[in-house]
């Protein structure tokens, strides 16, 4: 999860992440789980190939980025945390759209 958490807060690749920014991340993600009502359809890239997952989009009051929280939907891992990333302005479009017509 480390490397999502840099890249959500912008740190530096070669140090430790922080003990604040662990903190504030799982929050972030319980919180993408809790007070999302929309869950959707999302397939996550994995070294397996496409796999399917169930998705929510949150967006952080506190550092007022998007976060799409993902779990597996099927297979021996459903219902397990799958990842935790900030999308691109495409993908949020897309999960919005898809999000609308659900």
């Amino acid at each position: 999860m480390d490397p999502h958490i840099r890249d959500f807060y912008n740190l530096p690749k070669d140090q430790p992440v922080p003990q604040w920014a662990r903190d504030n991340f799982v929050e972030a993600v319980g919180n993408a789980g809790a007070k999302s009502g929309k869950v959707f359809n999302w397939s996550l890239r994995g070294q397996d190939g496409p796999q399917s997952t169930f998705a929510n989009l949150y967006r952080d009051p506190n550092t007022k980025k998007w976060l799409a929280v993902q779990y597996y939907a099927d297979g021996q891992r459903a219902g397990e945390f799958a990842s935790a990333f900030e999308p691109t302005t495409e993908q949020i479009d897309a999960m919005l759209r898809q999000n609308a017509v659900m």
